[in-house]
């Protein structure tokens, strides 16, 4: 549900800040994106990383907040 609210499923989406079908805040979170191998804002088109990305963040903030659910 997110990803279809965020993109559309669209993985190439992108708006002023945020990236792929989730809608990564690459330079807020670079820091720890640099520790998945994710080392430019480009890599979050990738559908599978930015899938990844996105469960390591619910991960490291306890649920989908950063979403607003």
């Amino acid at each position: 549900e997110i990803a279809r609210r965020e993109s559309n499923f669209v993985p190439t989406a992108k708006n002023f800040c945020c990236y792929g079908l989730f809608q990564l805040y690459f330079s807020v979170h670079k820091g720890w994106l640099d520790d998945l191998g994710v080392t430019s804002a480009e890599q979050l088109y990738d559908p599978v990383i930015n899938a990844r990305a996105a469960y390591t963040l619910y991960q490291r903030s306890g649920g989908w907040g950063p979403w607003g659910i």
